[in-house]
């Protein structure tokens, strides 16, 4: 049925490692998608049945899209041009054209009067995102974005979004985004991309426009702020890259594959499987085995069945199977991977086991039976929200007055009441003489868990400790 296309673009998006990491963060990165999906499906019925009032909400949707995240400002307008030239190049009426331009416009009605009566917000916002210092006036603002070493260093950028490395092999640069084990994409959604693209570009449609529009805006956006392989920047692109995939899933639909193809597939998959059977004999004569050979030697194997899966069904559908097959087993081993080791390698970058920390503190308040200051080092990134967070996580939400953040230097005259608890980080040796100094005595010492890399067993490596004031 014609559903199938819809569950695979369903199962791949899922799948998609950037997209499943940045959903479990439950971050704000991921907004701006729902809103450029709903914008293609309202302006193809629009496109397909003429109609005005589809084209009004379509891009009604991209104005209330510029709310859902800071990214989006720069986006949505974007998709905006991309409609205005579709409604040109199908020979629509410029009054269809200024209904267009009216949806987009009405929502942003609230934001323009806001701005108005707070014009210091959106300059301080500029300059926090480091897009225009607060201090220079518009004319100088224009001339710094026009530079041609500015221009320059955003073109770089921009293009680094289609690194193949990066949307298919390592993903974002650090471990918030990604677990450096995958890319942005599962790397055997490549051919089929690649397939998809080809289609969009040999054969004109409004549909493979909008496609190759979604793969390559978000990215423009993403640049706005010169953090490279921020993937969440440009996260809108990954649906329509999982599009560009099914896409080609239906090129190769009912086609017949040269016949040069089976006996390819039979050659490379006979090479694969004696070089990784050679190496396998080689590792253990050496009395060092190790799975590497023995995994060549199995995807040369499968290669040979695949050609003779091709020669038997004379269609690509062995060929699209194993692509799909090849995703769900590449998904598999980045989700051991996620629930494994990933979150030892992670946990410096999450600000290590606050969770941990949070929950005894409040089992240590519980064992007192009283409710003492909760100290909280300044220098924990966002420590209060993350206090407020785990708290609510723990059904405890009653002890958020108990907080107090204190930067590091008032804790060496500060008075602090007997019973209070004071978290800071382990590796801080000078504050942890400070409070030892006071008569503080160690309460807890708070673990991550430990990984490969760092050569420490699960709970050795110290992340937090935890003093307590007599």
């Amino acid at each position: 049925g014609r559903s199938t296309p819809a569950l695979i673009a369903g199962a791949l998006m899922a799948m998609a490692p950037a997209h499943f990491i940045l959903s479990r963060m439950a971050v704000d990165y991921l907004f701006p998608a729902p809103f450029a999906l709903g914008w293609c499906l309202l302006f193809l019925k629009a496109l397909d049945r003429r109609s005005g009032a589809a084209l009004f909400a379509a891009t009604s949707v991209l104005g209330l899209g510029c709310y859902s995240y800071i990214g989006a400002v720069a986006l949505m307008p974007l998709f905006v041009g991309v409609t205005v030239l579709l409604l040109w190049r199908e020979g629509w009426a410029w009054r269809s054209i200024a209904v267009a331009l009216a949806g987009f416009a009405w929502p942003l009605i609230p934001a323009a009067w806001f701005i108005t009566m707070h014009p210091q917000m959106l300059t301080s916002t500029l300059g926090r995102y480091g897009i225009a210092a607060n201090q220079l006036d518009a004319f100088q603002r224009l001339r710094e974005t026009l530079t041609p070493w500015f221009i320059s260093d955003r073109a770089n950028l921009y293009f680094s979004f289609f690194s193949p490395g990066y949307l298919f092999v390592t993903g974002s640069g650090g471990l918030v985004g990604s677990t450096r084990t995958a890319g942005v994409f599962l790397a055997c959604s490549l051919p089929l991309m690649l397939i998809g693209v080809r289609a969009t570009l040999l054969r004109y449609s409004p549909s493979s426009t909008l496609l190759v529009a979604g793969m390559l805006l978000p990215p423009v956006a993403g640049s706005v702020v010169d953090e490279p392989f921020s993937i969440g920047r440009a996260i809108t692109m990954v649906p329509f890259g999982i599009l560009l995939a099914v896409l080609g899933i239906e090129q190769l639909r009912g086609r017949t594959p040269p016949a040069v193809l089976a006996p390819a597939l039979k050659v490379c998959g006979a090479i694969a499987t004696g070089i990784g059977l050679l190496y396998l004999i080689y590792r253990a004569a050496s009395g060092d085995l190790t799975p590497g050979g023995l995994v060549v030697a199995a995807l040369g194997l499968a290669a040979i069945g695949l050609a003779y899966g091709v020669g038997r069904a004379r269609s690509f559908s062995p060929v699209v199977a194993a692509l799909l097959l090849g995703c769900a087993w590449q998904y598999s081993s980045f989700a051991l991977d996620y629930f494994g080791d990933y979150r030892a390698r992670s946990a410096f970058w999450f600000n290590g086991n606050l969770k941990g920390a949070v929950t005894r503190i409040v089992a240590e308040i519980d064992r007192e039976g009283t409710t003492p200051e909760v100290l909280l080092d300044q220098g924990i990134n966002r420590i209060d929200w993350y206090w407020r967070f785990h708290l609510a996580e723990l059904g405890r939400s009653e002890l958020e007055p108990l907080l107090r953040v204190v930067e590091r230097d008032e804790m060496r005259t500060r008075a602090v009441p007997a019973g209070a608890l004071y978290l800071f980080p382990s590796i801080d040796d000078t504050l942890r003489a400070v409070v030892e100094s006071r008569g503080m005595a160690l309460v807890a010492t708070i673990t991550d868990p430990g990984d490969d890399e760092s050569g420490q067993a699960p709970g050795e490596r110290p992340s937090y400790v935890l003093f307590r004031a007599r």
